[in-house]
């Protein structure tokens, strides 16, 4: 079981940075800002193999009144008031289909998270609800509010707070795998700066996709763990970019299995 209070403690003085943050504080007041935090399912830590999902940054929901550790981390709007990790979104899932607004199969990242979670589920023997044993969070956990897209101005003078961030998350919940939505090119990914520069990433593969060698998936070591970087979905083939990271994971989980 995570140690929450320990966890949040963690966190508090790298979100204290944000909410210092003078640029930051002025943005907010003409533009809202969102913050972030990871979330896990019930079992996560039972499971094996531990996959982590990550998204470059969020785009709503926990928009503090004003920037202070105390609205993000205990507040109405906190960004740990889920309580039930990612369940939210199978519950989203099974709502109506609306006519407009964010939902969640309208979304090529969660599409390609959820078919990649059932599989997993399916090959590793978890338990019938998916969202009980996989984490979900974004490598920027701060960005203007309702943006279609990661903010460069946000993200760019501060990856190495995000990193450290990220760092804590590794820490606490020990995932095997890190499935990273962000761009696998090393000169175009909107991450590869925090990768190579404050994650001591060593890359050791770059895999092709299945059918469709346009695009292909980074295989680092970070702290330990396996971090594969991918294309974000939006727009590509999604049943073959889970075919593909679901060949890596099986190959490289079946020679951690061995050693």
């Amino acid at each position: 079981m995570i140690d929450f209070d320990s966890y949040k403690e963690s966190l508090k003085h790298l979100y204290e940075r944000l909410c210092a943050d003078d640029e930051l504080i002025r943005i907010h007041t003409k533009t809202p800002l969102c913050f972030s935090a990871t979330e896990w399912g019930d079992r996560f830590l039972e499971t094996s193999p531990r996959v982590l999902f990550l998204g470059k940054a969020n785009n709503g929901a926990h928009v503090p009144k004003r920037l202070a550790v105390s609205e993000l981390f205990d507040g109405k709007d906190s960004i740990f008031s889920n309580g039930g990790g990612i369940k939210w979104i199978d519950r989203d899932w099974a709502r109506p289909y609306p006519t407009s607004g964010w939902y969640p199969k309208r979304s090529p990242f969660f599409r390609v998270l959820r078919k990649m979670a059932e599989k997993l589920r399916d090959l590793y023997k978890w338990g019938a609800n998916w969202y009980e044993y996989v984490a979900y969070g974004n490598l920027g956990k701060c960005n203007i509010d309702a943006s279609p897209s990661p903010s460069i101005r946000i993200y760019s003078d501060r990856e190495q707070l995000f990193a450290e961030m990220l760092k804590v998350d590794l820490k606490y919940l020990n995932p095997n795998f890190v499935i990273c939505f962000t761009g696998s090119g090393k000169s175009t990914s909107w991450f590869s700066n925090m990768f190579l520069r404050y994650l001591d990433a060593v890359e050791t593969d770059c895999v092709k996709w299945v059918g469709n060698s346009r695009f292909c998936i980074r295989v680092y070591q970070v702290m330990g763990r396996y971090f594969l970087v991918s294309e974000h979905p939006q727009g590509k083939p999604e049943d073959s970019h889970v075919e593909t990271m679901l060949k890596i994971i099986k190959k490289l989980w079946r020679i951690d299995c061995t050693k």
